[in-house]
């Protein structure tokens, strides 16, 4: 029997694929460092990059999603240029001009990526729940999926945060953290905090405010409850140098999704 987390989508294939919980596209290594999940040891481990896929979708919806893998791929592209750039431009001297490099970006797109890849991480968790429908982890919320599938979008305080704290060191390296994000009551599954090459990013899928949740950022700062807030709908990543613009990403939340 097919396995698809999109199931209550109707059409699904009789045809298994494998799902990447990040794109495999973004690694040029056989193997990253892995930290977060509970089937890893406590610490950051080096882990092939096929061992984050699952039998998690038919390839129907697989192939309707792959869209979302190329722009993930686009996305920390463009972040790990802008970051070369912007250490490379540190180093001139502070006369020196340059143009801005600039990149745009479609807000809902960003948040169904991160929704993808929550819903994939929850696969991975063992007896894991869902918050509001008490369902397995395979059967995701319906409002959930249809935010995934582009057919109605997140209303806050669901939806995507910027989880940087300042001061806090980015090298780019080819790395995935995770923290699930549980329900204090229930212990069901609410979100994910999420680090790709150090990028932190936070995806909340319960309608509750991340101030009633904890997580830490990579250098140990607490975020959410009692700790510094998220950004909701962040529209703007500036990378400066000497002082002045390097690289812009302008993120528009405005846009009809397709």
């Amino acid at each position: 029997m097919v396995k698809c987390y999109a199931a209550s989508l109707g059409n699904c294939s009789d045809t298994q694929s494998r799902e990447h919980c990040i794109p495999k596209a973004l690694w040029s290594v056989p193997k990253i460092n892995v930290e977060g999940f509970s089937w890893t040891h406590k610490n950051t481990e080096p882990l092939p990059v096929k061992n984050l896929a699952s039998k998690i979708l038919c390839t129907t919806h697989n192939s309707a999603l792959s869209y979302l893998d190329a722009e993930c791929q686009r996305l920390f592209q463009t972040v790990e240029t802008f970051h070369a750039k912007q250490l490379a431009r540190g180093n001139l001297p502070r006369s020196s001009l340059w143009k801005v490099d600039r990149a745009d970006f479609e807000g809902t797109i960003l948040e169904r990526i991160f929704i993808k890849i929550a819903i994939c991480i929850a696969q991975h968790e063992k007896d894991l729940r869902w918050a509001g429908t008490n369902s397995e982890a395979i059967d995701p919320p319906k409002e959930v999926i249809n935010a995934l599938f582009g057919k109605c979008p997140l209303v806050s305080p669901m939806g995507l945060y910027f989880a940087m704290s300042v001061g806090e060191l980015v090298t780019n390296e080819e790395s995935v953290r995770i923290q699930t994000i549980r329900h204090p009551n229930t212990e069901c599954f609410v979100g994910a905090f999420i680090a790709i090459r150090d990028w932190q990013w936070l995806i909340n899928l319960s309608d509750t405010e991340f101030s009633h949740y904890t997580a830490r950022s990579m250098s140990g700062q607490q975020i959410g409850k009692d700790g510094t807030p998220p950004d909701y709908h962040l529209e703007t990543v500036n990378f400066a140098a000497k002082g002045k613009l390097s690289g812009q990403i302008n993120i528009d939340w405005d846009r009809v999704d397709h």
